[in-house]
């Protein structure tokens, strides 16, 4: 017995023959086919003329378009859910972005007088670089244990729906990492090239 909202109460289902007494009206056949229901619904359609003359087939329905159909209502609400969530994302992601860009910006007096004691441009790359993972893999680490610990408290609240698939913790991760290094790199290729007296002298009075 499915139900689109689940109830724990139901009685079940009982299958009687149609000569049983108590059956007048409307009359509800569930057939398992092989093949296409295109196929299978004229032979059907024939069977039940054949057995109970005079009869008519009101409606045709697929089991998975009636599953579709009682779930309409939670999927648009699924895909609410999940637009929201694409949209703290972008947030997130510009957010994070602008942040990284900014604390490097306001280090680059720092880069500026490494540079003046002998640091090589790749080298201050490289520590700019190592400077912002610091930070970011911390929060990834903590953001992944989350979202794993809310698979695992939502997998036996949904329908069929045991375990979400590792690629859908991929996306996220990614784009935040791609744009916190973007954000690093782009003032730290700056500094890089700039002379060593500019560095110091925007950064005079850090």
């Amino acid at each position: 017995l499915w139900q689109a909202t689940p109830n724990n109460d139901a009685a079940g289902i009982i299958y009687l023959p149609l000569a049983s007494n108590g059956y007048s009206g409307f009359v509800d056949v569930i057939t398992r086919i092989r093949g296409t229901a295109a196929e299978a619904i004229p032979v059907i359609k024939r069977r039940i003329e054949h057995a109970l003359p005079g009869s008519a087939v009101y409606q045709t329905h697929t089991m998975e378009n009636l599953v579709r159909g009682g779930l309409a209502l939670r999927a648009v609400a699924a895909g609410l859910v999940g637009s929201f969530a694409v949209l703290a994302l972008i947030l997130a992601t510009l957010g994070v972005f602008a942040v990284t860009g900014f604390i490097v910006s306001r280090r680059l007096g720092e880069y500026g007088i490494r540079a003046a004691l002998g640091a090589s441009p790749e080298r201050l790359l490289k520590a700019g670089l190592k400077d912002t993972a610091r930070a970011l893999v911390p929060g990834l680490a903590v953001g992944l244990a989350c979202a794993w610990l809310r698979d695992r408290a939502m997998a036996s609240l949904l329908y069929k729906f045991s375990s979400t698939v590792a690629p859908l913790f991929v996306p996220g991760p990614v784009l935040i990492t791609a744009a916190t290094f973007i954000a690093a790199v782009t003032p730290l290729a700056t500094a890089t090239r700039a002379p060593i007296s500019h560095l110091i002298g925007d950064n005079d009075t850090q």
